[in-house]
């Protein structure tokens, strides 16, 4: 869900436009300024990622966040160079579980979404995944293999280096 869906389910449809915007905002500048100088990173983040690179496969990053976060955390983690496309929440008009911000990264990476494998930690980032047409994992980050395996996630992996080119490859010659 986008920040601002999850600003109107905690509070109510009532919040005004400018008020749902304002929190948002808020928000959002306060998480950047907690990150900066020391973005947190899941442990395997960027093997995993040099040996997908390495691999050929193009990455990109679908995220419900603002621009300004997505671009911080890949300014100051140093991934960003592994990154061919993004897309943020705002780019799109309906946040997870609808597929749009899938179906955006795989058209800006020149991908055709059969060909494209989601890395998902909550159930409503796997069903967008599911929804655009795309294998997806399921990372045990946030949520158990349990409810990532209800929500339809092809396989789950409780660590990043799990996700290895020949998963990756497994994964597509199933779709």
């Amino acid at each position: 869900m986008s920040s601002r869906d999850i600003i109107r389910f905690l509070w109510g449809e009532g919040l005004s436009e400018q008020r749902v915007l304002g929190l948002d905002a808020r928000k959002e500048a306060i998480y950047r300024e907690l990150i900066t100088g020391r973005v947190p990173l899941s442990p395997g983040v960027e093997e995993t990622l040099e040996q997908l690179s390495q691999a050929g496969y193009v990455l990109a990053v679908g995220s419900s966040g603002p621009p300004e976060n997505i671009e911080l955390v890949l300014r100051e983690s140093g991934l960003g160079r592994y990154i061919a496309a993004t897309v943020n929440g705002f780019e799109v008009r309906h946040g997870k579980p609808a597929p749009d911000i899938f179906l955006l990264a795989a058209q800006r990476a020149d991908l055709p979404p059969a060909n494209c494998v989601v890395v998902e930690d909550a159930p409503a980032g796997i069903a967008a995944g599911l929804a655009a047409g795309m294998a997806v994992i399921g990372f045990t980050a946030t949520h158990s293999p349990e409810s990532l395996r209800q929500a339809g996630a092809n396989c789950v992996v409780a660590r990043l280096p799990e996700i290895t080119p020949q998963l990756v490859a497994k994964l597509l010659g199933r779709m």
